[in-house]
Order: structure tokens, then sequence, then C-alpha cells
């Protein structure tokens, strides 16, 4: 079977658009599993830079100031051990030693207990 020059010519097109599908497939398949494993590093990566952050930090001891006000100025038991409960489930994981100030190291330590 002999095959004129355009159908040689459509053939390797359509091998051509062939190819082209199947190496976007495998690629595609690739970046899946790039995704699942180092881009997966990548995130934890990532997040451990932002909760080590000067801007993380310095909302954790804004926040915590605010809850030390109101756990100061609430007028029963019921309102500080509401605010107690938000601090130590708030902070359960936080170091404490990633904060500047003394009374706030104090402070959550206390409503850890």
């Amino acid at each position: 079977m002999n095959l004129s020059d355009n159908q040689k010519i459509g053939l390797g097109v359509l091998g051509g658009i062939a190819v082209l599908i199947a190496l976007t497939f495998i690629l595609g398949w690739f970046g899946v599993g790039y995704t699942a494993t180092v881009g997966k590093a990548q995130q934890n990566a990532e997040t451990d830079v932002y909760y080590s952050s000067q801007a993380y930090l310095d909302g954790v001891a804004h926040d915590l100031g605010d809850l030390r006000l109101q756990y100061n100025t609430a007028k029963g038991s019921d309102e500080k051990n509401a605010i107690k409960s938000t601090v130590a489930h708030r902070y359960a994981n936080f170091d404490k030693t990633k904060l500047r100030d003394a009374d706030l190291q104090d402070f959550l330590v206390q409503m850890r207990q």
C-alpha cells in the first residue's frame, strides 16, 4: 500500500497530536505527584515560617493582651472561666517563650492551668 504525500503528512500530524495529548496526560500526573510530595513539604515550610514571623507573634501578643484585660475586668467567675477556656484552647500549642512580654507569658501559663 502506497501512501501519497498528503496522506503521510496527515498521519504525521495525527501522530504529533497523539504524542502531545499523551505528554500532557503524563506531565499532569507528574504535577499531581509533585504536589503530593514536594508541594506538601513546601506548604509545611511556609506554614512554619508564618507561625515564626514577627507579624504573627505580634498578633498573638496583642490578642493575649486584650484577653488579659477582659479577664481582669470580668465581673463574675463564669465570664473569667469562659476567657480562660478561650485562651487555653486558642493557644494550647503556642510556645510561651516566643512572647517577649513576661507578664503575657505568666498570663498564658495561668490560663492553661
